[in-house]
């Protein structure tokens, strides 16, 4: 079992903590008096939203145009120079879009957590003071394995623990644990010490840009121009995020049984919008509510994520994270 497997290493990871803790490296918890920060009880569950993500839109083709964008293939054609922007649209390459600044590059920072885990609130607090920063993306994903201690996380999704798991094997892990940071999805911190991960952000932060994103809106539309930065990379995807800003939830058991814990960038799901050579310039078109506007939270947020995948599908370095509201 996973987490019998990891019990050994829990212990030591609550000791260290513990510690942390008392030499105030760790802020325990973020205040509970915002009105701006929603609280969830047993009875108050973003379970329902969860489910309507996992049955998907009611428009499936809905999350990304496959349209050249209002230029008939023929005038797209004849716009378009050679070594034009290629667009995933079926009907030729897109006309080029005027100039825009590069989006500042942002280092993806991927919490594993759950409400049910002990050591994971002084982790959660960690990645909330992160949200303030302009150059990270910190996403908190909830693992499931946790829930057979009698507390169900309602924010937990199978996928995320499959994530999780996969990074595990790309690194030759015996088992998953929590609290684990994964740094530009190479890099990875067991007990999350503040001067470990800033000193990795830093490092991620010096790296030339793998990936040159550009960025316009149309409407409810987004319209991503994706080209290779100083050095090509390989097979990539393109994924789609939906993330909720900000929830407290009221923990009426497992190990956190009577904390009212407050979390941060909660992912609600991850589409793969496209596949990518890494190579060639791509065009995606994203609207990022089609076909959720009835069962996603008014507030929530999307990112776009352009990830290395290797053999068996194992995700590898984030080459772009980009915020796109």
């Amino acid at each position: 079992m996973i987490a019998a497997a990891a019990s050994f290493l829990m212990r030591r990871r609550r000791a260290a903590l513990r510690a942390a803790v008392a030499a105030g490296l760790l802020a325990l918890a973020v205040p509970a008096t915002s009105d701006e920060m929603p609280t969830i009880d047993a009875d108050d569950s973003v379970a329902s939203v969860m489910d309507s993500i996992r049955e998907g839109p009611s428009e499936p083709a809905g999350a990304m145009s496959l349209q050249p964008g209002g230029l008939a293939p023929a005038a797209a054609e004849a716009a378009t120079p050679p070594g034009g922007t290629r667009s995933i649209a079926g009907g030729g390459p897109a006309a080029p879009a005027p100039a825009l600044p590069p989006v500042a590059p942002r280092v993806l920072i991927e919490l594993y957590t759950s409400q049910g885990c002990a050591p994971c609130p002084p982790a959660d607090a960690l990645l909330a003071d992160l949200a303030e920063r302009a150059d990270v993306l910190p996403l908190s994903l909830h693992v499931d394995y946790w829930d057979y201690l009698g507390w169900p996380d309602g924010f937990a999704r199978p996928e995320f623990t499959a994530r999780q798991q996969a990074y595990g094997r790309r690194n030759g892990e015996r088992g998953v644990y929590t609290p684990q940071i994964i740094i530009g999805g190479v890099d990875t911190l067991i007990d999350a010490a503040p001067a470990d991960l800033a000193a990795l952000i830093r490092s991620h932060l010096r790296e030339p840009a793998a990936v040159r994103v550009t960025s316009r809106r149309e409407g409810e539309r987004i319209v991503l121009d994706l080209a290779p930065g100083a050095l090509p990379r390989g097979h990539a995807a393109v994924e789609l995020v939906r993330y909720l800003p900000s929830r407290r939830v009221a923990i009426q058991g497992g190990e956190n049984i009577g904390q009212t814990v407050s979390y941060t960038n909660i992912v609600l799901s991850f589409e793969r919008l496209s596949e990518w050579d890494g190579r060639t310039p791509l065009r995606i078109t994203v609207t990022p509510r089609a076909g959720m506007h009835e069962a996603l939270p008014s507030d929530t947020r999307h990112a776009v994520l352009v990830q290395e995948y290797g053999r068996g599908g194992l995700p590898g370095k984030v080459l772009a994270a980009v915020t796109i509201d």
